[in-house]
């Protein structure tokens, strides 16, 4: 299924924390693959096709997100701004059918969907309910957020204009099998909810009644680093390098063993495979300060 790219209007702040942002949505989603693999007694890959940031007026303009829809509000304790969560109808019918035990192949048409059928809407409800539990499981910070969603229903939001052009951190979650995918799901939320439990900005009463060398190392350790993992390494001719076209193979070692380097300096050793659909490095061991 091809994929839109979601329009991006970023800012410097957001994308500092966007690795982090891009890791939380990455453990919300293989919890939600857990527990549609409770549910169905099935295995449905779920992956993270894109999170970018954004604003809300954006996100609503996705073509992905044009026809069919289910609609839910997020509200976030403490955030006056508010996010919201999208699934494709042919997506939730599909998830609906294999909780029942079917194959998933029968949906309903999302040019015709009108309105929520009660076992759908009790359905979505429900992965609702548990999605805002992983979202506050995975979002880890100095306060406690507490999550609210309005009914779900096949009609948009009626945003005012403000709300619009809030900025936004939007997930794009592809659900079912690379060759037959079942449909699409957006989680959008707040760039300033990420901002205050990341520890990305601070108010000054906040910053009077900590210590100084706490809120140092918060800076610190949520500032980003480029890693490396590197699978293999080998030298060739200049020649050869000028040789080499589109389409050519270049042969690595038989060994799947990873080196995971930060500044160029060797840290973790790995064994490369895949994860929820992601080719991962499972981390083997770790080098010390001598090494």
């Amino acid at each position: 299924m091809g994929l839109s790219e979601i329009a991006s209007n970023r800012n410097k702040k957001s994308e500092d924390i966007l690795p982090f942002v891009e890791r939380f949505f990455l453990q919300v989603s293989e919890r939600m693959r857990s527990r549609q693999v409770n549910r169905s007694a099935s295995d449905i890959p779920v992956r993270v096709a894109a999170v970018d940031s954004t604003s809300l007026q954006s996100t609503m303009q996705n073509p992905e997100f044009r026809d069919g829809v289910i609609y839910s509000t997020i509200k976030a304790s403490g955030i006056s701004e508010s996010g919201c969560v999208m699934m494709q109808y042919s997506l939730v019918s599909r998830l609906l059918e294999k909780a029942y035990g079917g194959d998933g192949d029968v949906y309903e048409s999302q040019v015709q969907v009108r309105h929520l059928p009660p076992g759908t809407r009790k359905f979505v409800q429900r992965l609702l309910s548990e999605m805002l539990q992983d979202i506050q499981h995975y979002l880890i910070g100095k306060r406690k957020i507490k999550f609210d969603y309005s009914e779900p229903t096949v009609n948009e939001p009626n945003w005012d204009p403000q709300a619009r052009n809030a900025e936004v951190f939007a997930a794009t979650i592809d659900i079912g099998p690379l060759a037959q995918p079942y449909g699409l799901m957006a989680i959008v939320l707040p760039v300033r909810l990420f901002e205050m439990m990341f520890g990305m900005r601070a108010s000054k009463k906040e910053e009077e009644t900590e210590d100084d060398n706490t809120l140092e190392n918060t800076r610190v350790l949520q500032l980003p680093v480029d890693v490396v993992a590197e699978l293999d390494r080998f030298s060739m001719s200049l020649a050869q390098l000028h040789e080499m076209m589109i389409g050519d193979f270049i042969p690595l070692n038989e060994s799947m063993q990873v080196t995971l380097r930060v500044n160029n300096q060797q840290k973790f050793i790995g064994e490369f495979g895949e994860v929820s659909g992601f080719r991962a490095v499972r981390i083997e061991e770790r080098m010390s300060e001598d090494e």
